[in-house]
């Protein structure tokens, strides 16, 4: 069952049973990290109030970073990393901040969807 991938953007009213969760967890296990840190951590927002939460302060966050899209910035940047980095800010990574936040604005949450679990995984520093 887990090992289909899958979206689904329109969530039940009900909580995710421990036991679901738990399964998620030991598939994680067996997935490649990729690159180091090998050591990986998770976020668990296992409620429907954690998730919009989390979306609310990813939101701010973007808000606080919006410079690192500025027309500025990416123009100072570009001779550092390059055409392809640069056009992969200036055409997705800049539209999608005005999108999260501008959606937030409207009360439409496009990060989590207000699910019952969100999990982040993350290398450790």
């Amino acid at each position: 069952m887990f090992q289909r991938r899958r979206s689904i953007r329109e969530f039940r009213d009900k909580a995710i049973e421990p036991a679901v969760i738990e399964k998620i967890l030991e598939a994680a296990t067996t997935s490649p990290v990729g690159l180091p840190p090998s050591d990986v951590n998770v976020l668990l927002l296992d409620s429907k109030a954690k998730t919009p939460q989390f979306t609310q302060d990813f939101s701010e966050y973007l808000e606080g970073m919006k410079w690192f899209v500025s027309d500025w910035f990416l123009s100072a940047m570009r001779p550092f990393w390059g055409k392809a980095n640069h056009e992969l800010f200036k055409g997705f990574v800049k539209p999608m901040f005005k999108v999260y936040i501008e959606n937030m604005r409207q009360g439409e949450n496009l990060v989590t969807y207000d699910a019952p679990l969100a999990m982040y995984f993350c290398g450790s520093p």
